[in-house]
């Protein structure tokens, strides 16, 4: 790696949480001086439970430049407790980032690893693992952010449900609650109203909404899926942190044994006075009949989105049926498209591994909110064991942005692959850059070409090993990720103008395909007025669609 970063830099760093592990470890890829080592040490034994805590390595670790050791930031693995597994440790992470800002590195995205650690005889699931990546650039935001963070926790799969948050909440509790109150009381089915009040198992936070209903919970004796999103409670609950200066930066995803908590990371303006961005949050349901991709908007204005996205989404061969429609499980969004198919399903009869996202119809999808003008902030994922819903979450910008770059990582399969869309890469030297580039780290084998399931795609890395695999036999945990070739990829491609901004997850059954969605630097350097992209070629936006208003 020191030969990759005399070359590229030292602009990127990882920090990857391996909760789910005895002991615990945080892992970090990426050069940092001995004063930020020192100050995140001092945080995080701060922690009563990490009193044993030390920098030290095994040989589980090569893939690290180094390792926190006896490092716990979850609940953990609760035997013989009511707590919940592996929620995280909120005012814990919010010292830990606030610390990192504070020493010149900016949180840009959150990605998760993962996938099935165990089946019983019969092939089902009994255990899934879930590892939070953290990726920070050396400050290109700092004219922009306070070193203040934001994190919120759903604990859905609880009773009563809950909504957590850790950090400077200033006058946020009575304001979620009563946006929350509001979005319920706009429903049908009556429920008891949302009340901002901790018990014994909140010591974590410093808020804490009771009687939250973030996603349609368990389902167990219904036809409608399990902890799929409720798009206008998630939204309502991201404009009211909008309104008080905060802006979206990660959404990592917590959990492990079946466990999932998805979570989302806001960091503090300066400036508060600048305008407050409309949002979109919009929800794949692929893993259903019909696949669907549902929208909500700032002011319930998805058909705006939705128009253009289902004229462009039409060309894309297997979507020429999507349409805007809904059903009755269709109730928590402004807008239904139904026919999509976004990922490959679930492929009963054949090859291809299911569910993994399709490369033309993530292109034209994101290319579309590009031309829009949207911007993607973050990718929470929801679900549990079983069920896997990305969610993307759009601010927008004003102005026409550039193409985004999208590549998804197909490590629970043999070759591993990594194959990238859009983003113009094709057209550079960045497709070489990045074969010679995970070569030095995976070895000769690793080729640039594609095979007959690569086609939805500009550009595949075949036989790479972006995590530990499967890791049969072995005490190594299945799909870790490998820090230093995540990141030799990240180095290449912001050497190339491109920043990771969000993580979507895809996958479903316990398997799990983490992705990523890459914007130019000058736009993720400034949401609020990013520099306006011209095409000397014909757009991919629908000749219909206006361009966007740019701020005043």
């Amino acid at each position: 790696m020191n030969k990759f970063r005399a070359q590229y830099g030292s602009d990127v760093m990882l920090l990857a949480m391996k909760d789910q592990n005895d002991p615990g470890k945080l892992c970090l890829s990426g050069v940092i001086d001995k004063t930020l080592i020192d100050a995140i040490s001092e945080v995080l034994r701060s922690e009563p439970s990490n009193k044993d805590l030390k920098i030290k390595k095994d040989k589980y670790d090569g893939a690290y430049s180094l390792v926190w050791r006896h490092a716990n930031l979850t609940t953990g693995h609760s035997m013989m407790s009511l707590q919940k597994n592996y929620f995280p440790k909120g005012t814990l992470w919010v010292k830990l980032l606030d610390c990192i800002a504070t020493h010149g590195w900016s949180l840009s995205a959150a990605p998760n690893f993962g996938g099935v650690e165990a089946r019983d005889d019969k092939g089902n699931v009994t255990s899934t693992v879930d590892w939070p990546v953290f990726i920070f650039y050396k400050d290109k935001q700092a004219h922009r952010f306070e070193n203040s963070h934001l994190l919120l926790a759903v604990k859905d799969s609880n009773i009563p449900g809950k909504l957590c948050a850790a950090g400077d909440v200033g006058e946020l509790g009575p304001l979620i609650e009563s946006a929350l109150n509001r979005v319920e009381s706009s429903k049908e089915e009556k429920s008891t109203p949302v009340e901002c009040k901790k018990d014994k198992y909140d010591d974590d936070f410093d808020l804490v909404w009771r009687n939250t209903k973030i996603t349609t919970g368990a389902q167990a004796l219904s036809l409608t899926k399990s902890y799929f999103p409720r798009g206008h409670t998630i939204l309502a609950v991201l404009e009211t942190c909008y309104s008080q200066g905060w802006r979206l930066v990660c959404c990592p995803n917590f959990g492990g044994r079946g466990d999932s908590w998805p979570s989302f990371v806001l960091r503090r303006l300066k400036n508060r006075k600048v305008p407050v961005p409309s949002l979109v949050l919009m929800g794949l349901k692929d893993a259903n009949v019909p696949g669907k991709l549902c929208i909500a908007a700032t002011g319930g204005n998805g058909a705006a989105v939705a128009e253009p996205l289902i004229h462009n989404l039409q060309a894309v061969k297997g979507n020429e049926t999507v349409k805007a429609t809904s059903d009755e499980y269709d109730k928590d969004f402004d807008v239904y498209l139904h026919n999509v198919n976004i990922t490959t399903g679930n492929q009963a009869f054949s090859l291809k591994v299911p569910y993994f996202p399709r490369g033309d119809s993530m292109a034209v999808l994101l290319q579309t909110f590009a031309d829009l003008g949207y911007l993607n902030v973050g990718c929470p994922n929801f679900g549990g064991m079983l069920e896997s819903w990305p969610v993307f979450v759009f601010e927008e910008t004003g102005v026409r942005l550039p193409p985004p770059l999208f590549f998804a990582v197909k490590d629970d399969n043999v070759p591993g692959k990594i194959n990238f869309v859009g983003g113009g890469l094709t057209a550079t030297t960045a497709p070489q850059d990045l074969l010679q580039a995970v070569q030095a780290l995976n070895g000769p084998d690793v080729s640039l070409t594609k095979d007959k399931y690569d086609q939805t795609y500009d550009i595949c890395l075949k036989h790479t090993h972006m995590t530990s695999g499967n890791a049969f036999g072995t005490f190594t945990k299945p799909f870790f990720p490998h820090g230093c070739t995540l990141e030799s990829i990240a180095g290449v491609l912001l050497k190339h103008g491109y920043v990771i901004c969000a993580g979507p997850n895809f996958g479903d059954h316990g398997g799990s395909w983490p992705s990523f969605v890459c914007q130019p630097v000058a736009v993720c350097a400034d949401h609020d007025k990013p520099p306006a992209y011209e095409e000397t070629g014909a757009s991919s936006a629908p000749p219909e669609a206006s361009a966007p208003p740019a701020y005043a």
